[in-house]
């Protein structure tokens, strides 16, 4: 089996995608006849065609993306619609999609319609549209260095899920996985205050997070 990942995230280095996908190479790339992980975004255009090649030529295709003002992000977009726009010259190939949406909201129910955008594209495309997981306050996750254990193992479970449904190469349907970690919504958002407070005094505008530059008279 030949599995694809693409990186929906136009964000460098080791962000909450990036170690999503890594855990997802270190629970299935074992059991899979070859296993890439395209970042796209940081390709240059001339290398498109190439990496569409590559995606077209898979068994399983994997995408991986943060929820963007409630929908995927526009390079991610753009980039599906070329794909489309490729199937329709050479023909649509016999292709599985799985779809992993994480958020910085405590609920995962946010990413319900960017899951509803990837399956609306697997119509669209021909492709066959398995299953994706929804994963809320997915930089709890992000961030954690133990997933295996304590609150994000829930989100760690959901994943190994997935690779699992992967890896018996079935036809059965299922519905999204929505999952979040098992913590009160207070703590997190508590711990989220928090760490806006340490990024501003890091770069100097601790002062200027109560500032209201645009209320009347000042």
């Amino acid at each position: 089996m030949r599995l694809v990942v693409i990186n929906g995230s136009p964000k460098k280095g080791q962000g909450t995608t990036a170690t999503i996908i890594r855990v997802i190479k270190e629970m299935i790339e074992a059991d899979v006849e070859e296993f890439s992980a395209i970042d796209y975004y940081h390709k240059p255009d001339t290398e498109c065609d190439s990496t569409i090649d590559r995606i077209l030529n898979a068994d399983v295709l994997l995408i991986a993306t943060p929820l963007y003002v409630d929908s995927l992000p526009m390079p991610l977009v753009v980039f599906l619609q070329s794909i489309e726009k490729r199937i329709t010259k050479t023909g649509r190939p016999l292709l599985k999609v799985y779809g992993i949406c994480h958020c910085g909201f405590f609920e995962a129910i946010h990413n319900k319609v960017a899951l509803d955008i990837l399956r609306n594209f697997c119509s669209r495309t021909g492709f066959d549209w398995q299953y994706g997981v929804s994963i809320g306050a997915g930089v709890f996750f992000g961030g954690n260095p133990d997933p295996l254990n304590g609150p994000a193992k829930v989100i760690y479970d959901a994943l190994h899920g997935l690779c699992e449904d992967i890896k018996t190469e079935s036809d059965h349907k299922s519905s999204n996985v929505f999952v979040q970690p098992s913590i009160p919504r207070f703590l997190y958002k508590l711990g989220g205050n928090m760490g806006w407070r340490v990024q501003a005094k890091s770069n100097g505008i601790a002062g200027m997070l109560r500032a209201k530059p645009y209320a009347d008279g000042e």
